[in-house]
């Protein structure tokens, strides 16, 4: 099963106090990267990363990066879903990728043993979606395949990105409470990295 990647780094950072989460770092990696090198290491190709807001400073802060397709999402005031609605319409014109890998940026903790649990069921089950759970609760990264594809292309911009993995899904039950864990505001990214 050939894998892509979704890496939404699209939307504003509100509530960040002015700093973007995809440029946020951990030790000398930014979170984008982090989540880039991982899924390089799981032989996810391509990977998309759909940027909207500030686009140029975070191609430009990672244009080292070899390998990755920048996706601009024009409509990523709307919301996440629109961003992933971007990245599914780049991913559905190569034919041979029978997956997607997605996560947002702000999840880059996750650790590289959950990508390659999350692979190896997608392998496996005959499900359209897997999701990695922690705690009975379900996180991200979420792995599915092309048979969304159509249904997630065709939906409004505004749609809710849960909405679409709520039936039908693997449960993959992982040791790795980061799956839980995003940042959305600075005091909690301050807490675990000062």
């Amino acid at each position: 099963m050939k894998i892509a990647g979704i890496i939404l780094a699209a939307g504003y950072s509100k509530r960040m106090q002015g700093h973007l989460k995809p440029l946020l770092k951990i030790k000398r990696k930014t979170f984008l990267e982090s989540i880039i090198h991982k899924m390089k290491k799981c032989k996810i190709n391509p990977i998309f990363v759909v940027v909207g807001y500030k686009k140029d400073m975070i191609i430009n802060t990672h244009s080292h990066i070899k390998g990755v397709k920048w996706v601009y999402n024009e409509n990523f005031s709307a919301g996440q879903f629109s961003s992933l609605k971007k990245g599914v319409i780049e991913a559905n014109k190569m034919r041979e990728i029978d997956a997607i890998l997605m996560t947002p940026v702000d999840m880059p903790l996750v650790k590289l043993k959950t990508y390659r649990k999350l692979i190896k069921k997608a392998n496996t089950t005959h499900l359209p979606i897997v999701k990695p759970f922690y705690n009975y609760k379900s996180g991200h990264p979420i792995i599915f395949n092309r048979n969304l594809f159509k249904k997630i292309i065709k939906s409004p911009n505004t749609a809710i990105t849960r909405d679409f993995f709520k039936e039908n899904f693997y449960i993959c039950k992982v040791n790795d409470p980061f799956i839980l864990k995003d940042f959305d505001f600075y005091k909690d990214y301050i807490k675990i990295f000062s």
